[in-house]
């Protein structure tokens, strides 16, 4: 019979090692004894020792997440908190329960941190939440880590959550902010030996140079094979590696349960569809992705970052199919999302389609106007990437 007690000793005794230099030997440490692991927590759950069971799943929480186990994770929390009586650290095993919920993609209106949670799982599902593209649900969140991590001097904490203002703010297209807080954030990483702190820092530093058109400096911070080094290769041209990291990203995305990751895959996919001319699969892509942005948006009474690009790009298979009429409504529908999210470059996007739309009717002026707002939306250090694009077919008014 497994000593339940063992494992979850052995476990507490790794977690602080998976926030640091010694993060990758003690994740091969676990990966040893994860059937163990996992026995011991079936173990506690039937016997109905809840303490035990939420000691288990609050230390093994960052493991599951930084291994992609999410659906596990998710599960496994959810079997600890059910199991009746008093005692344990029930808000921690909440924390764990909704974030890897909200990463597994399946995120619901209760997927809110639990009241009292500690500044970690406050951070932890403010990350979920960023993630998922819902950036009102995250700022809250944390800024009140943020806080809290510097009262406690806990430097990876601090670093983790200037990352995900980095993020937020990149969403919400400060990218001067997100610039300072991402070179931050790498730097106090670094600082710590996390390798993953170092990579998720270095992701939104490499968004950053995407977005400036550095597609060189991009694709050295971004990882091999993945979503990044994807959209870099379709945005250089180079189709073959473009498709390899997608389809990997894709497959790596399936086995963890990464809801973020499968759709982020599946999104580039499609639109290296488009730009190869297959518009047939791109949309068939495109429209699953946009009902399940739209099950979101019904959720929660808003719509997510993510709906404005995938709406961008059904626009654009339509102007390439000719269909002008069908281009301007999904133009406009990105429009009023991205509006409402508050982004101006997802503005600045819908504008250049509507501008595409305009000048497949002939209609110069309006093709025009929309152009100068997509301008002055981007500003000078946010190049278009899209040479096919508006740009291309809509001409200077006379």
């Amino acid at each position: 019979m497994i000593d339940s007690s063992y494992y979850a000793a052995l476990a507490e005794r790794a977690e602080p090692h998976l926030y640091g230099p010694e993060q990758c030997a003690w994740l091969e440490r676990l990966d040893l004894e994860a059937a163990n692991l996992r026995a011991a927590l079936d173990g506690a759950v039937e016997r109905g020792d809840r303490p035990l069971a939420l000691r288990l799943v609050g230390a093994l929480g960052w493991y599951w997440y930084l291994r992609g186990h999410h659906s596990e994770g998710r599960r496994s929390a959810a079997r600890a908190l059910a199991v009746p009586g008093t005692g344990g650290d029930t808000t921690r095993a909440a924390a764990w329960a909704a974030g890897l919920a909200i990463v597994a993609g399946e995120a619901g209106p209760d997927r809110a941190v639990p009241e009292g949670a500690g500044a970690r799982a406050r951070w932890f599902v403010a990350h979920a939440h960023l993630r998922l593209g819902d950036v009102p649900a995250a700022g809250a969140l944390v800024e009140q880590a943020l806080a809290a991590f510097r009262e406690a001097g806990d430097r990876w904490g601090e670093a983790a959550a200037l990352a995900s203002r980095a993020r937020r703010a990149i969403l919400r297209g400060d990218l001067t902010a997100g610039a300072r807080d991402g070179e931050r954030s790498l730097a106090v990483f670094t600082e710590v030996g996390d390798r993953w702190g170092q990579r998720y820092a270095g992701e939104q530093l490499a968004h950053l140079a995407e977005i400036a058109g550095d597609y060189a400096t991009a694709a050295r911070l971004y990882q091999d094979g993945s979503l990044g080094q994807g959209r870099v290769a379709m945005l250089t041209g180079d189709h073959d590696r473009a498709r390899e990291s997608f389809e990997r990203a894709l497959r790596l995305a399936v086995e963890r349960s990464d809801g973020f990751e499968q759709e982020g895959a599946r999104l580039g996919l499609a639109q290296l569809a488009r730009r190869t001319g297959d518009l047939d699969g791109a949309e068939a892509q495109l429209r699953t992705i946009l009902a399940r942005h739209e099950r979101l948006a019904a959720d929660h009474g808003r719509p997510f970052h993510g709906v404005t690009l995938v709406l961008a790009e059904l626009g654009f298979a339509a102007e390439e199919r000719g269909d002008a009429a069908l281009a301007r409504s999904l133009h406009e529908r990105g429009l009023a999302a991205a509006h409402e999210i508050g982004d101006p470059r997802a503005e600045a996007l819908a504008h250049e389609g509507l501008a595409a739309a305009a000048a497949l009717d002939g209609d110069r002026r309006a093709a025009w106007t929309h152009l100068t707002q997509a301008i002055r939306l981007r500003g000078p250090d946010t190049p278009l990437p899209r040479p096919n694009a508006a740009t291309s077919s809509a001409p200077s008014p006379r």
